[in-house]
C-alpha cells in the first residue's frame, strides 16, 4: 500500500472529531468509532464492473441513519479502491464555484460544482484540471462530446499536459440511500480516452436540480478513481 494509503487508513473519520466539536463530550469518541467501523466496512474496490472494464463499483455508497448524529458542517466521504483508503473530509474553502476539502494530515482535494479538479498531498497529484464542457452537459441533462485537459508535474517538475476526448450519457434515475434519507438522482457517464488511457467517471446529480451528490472520478494512473459521497451539504 503506498504511503498515502496509510495515512488516509490512519486518519480514518478523524475529521469528524473536529466537525462535531460542538458535541457533548463522552459521545463524540463513541460516534466517531462506529463511524470509522462502518467506511472500514466498505468494499469499494469489488462489485459491479462497469461494461468499459474499468473495474470498481459503480453502486451508490450507503451510510446508515444516525451515522453522522450531530455533526452539521459539510462532510465529504472520499474512497480510493486501488489503495484500500477511506477517509472523510472537512471543507475548508470556498471561492466561487471551487470547494477545497481536507483530511487532518492536510490532503486536499478542489471539486468544482461536483467536478475534482485539483488534489494535494495525496502522490502523483493533478494540479489542475479543466472540465467545463462535461459538468455544462451534466447540469443540462444532455449527453454530448467533451474535451478534458489534466495538467500535472512531471519528475522534473515539468507541468505535464495531458488531453482526453470524452463522451457523456445521461443515465437512469437512482436513489442514493444515505443518513437514513433517500436522494432522488440521475446517473451520468463520461467516457474517456486519450494519451494511452480510458477511464470512464460517473455521477449521480440530483434529480430535480445540479448538485453531485456522488461520483466516481479518475484522479490518474497511479491514484485510479476516487469515490466522492456528500455526506452533509
Amino acid at each position: 500500500m503506498t504511503r498515502a494509503g496509510l495515512m488516509w487508513r490512519g486518519l480514518l473519520f478523524g475529521v469528524v472529531a473536529v466537525l462535531a466539536g460542538c458535541s457533548s463530550e463522552g459521545e463524540l469518541p463513541d460516534r466517531v468509532s462506529e463511524v470509522a467501523q462502518i467506511a472500514g466496512r466498505l468494499n469499494l474496490g469489488g462489485g459491479e464492473t462497469d461494461s468499459a472494464g474499468t473495474g470498481g463499483t459503480a453502486a451508490p455508497v450507503a451510510l446508515p441513519e444516525g451515522a453522522l448524529e450531530g455533526v452539521t458542517d459539510p462532510v465529504l466521504l472520499a474512497v480510493i479502491p486501488a489503495r484500500d483508503a477511506t477517509a472523510t473530509l472537512g471543507r475548508i474553502g470556498v471561492n466561487g464555484n471551487v470547494e477545497t476539502w481536507s483530511t487532518t494530515d492536510n490532503t486536499t482535494l478542489a471539486l468544482r460544482d461536483g467536478i475534482l479538479v485539483a488534489t494535494r498531498n495525496l502522490g502523483h497529484d493533478l494540479m489542475s484540471v479543466d472540465a467545463s464542457r462535461t459538468r455544462a452537459l451534466i447540469s443540462a441533462g444532455r449527453g454530448g462530446a467533451a474535451t478534458r485537459v489534466h495538467r500535472r508535474l512531471g519528475g522534473d517538475r515539468a507541468t505535464l499536459v495531458r488531453r482526453y476526448r470524452c463522451v457523456v450519457r445521461p443515465g437512469p434515475a437512482e436513489t442514493l440511500e444515505s443518513l437514513g434519507q433517500s436522494r432522488p438522482t440521475r446517473r451520468f457517464e463520461e467516457r474517456c480516452s486519450g494519451e494511452g488511457q480510458e477511464f470512464v467517471n460517473i455521477y449521480w446529480r440530483e434529480r430535480a436540480g445540479d448538485f453531485i451528490w456522488q461520483s466516481r472520478q479518475w484522479a490518474g494512473p497511479q491514484t485510479g478513481e476516487i469515490v466522492l459521497q456528500r455526506l452533509i451539504e
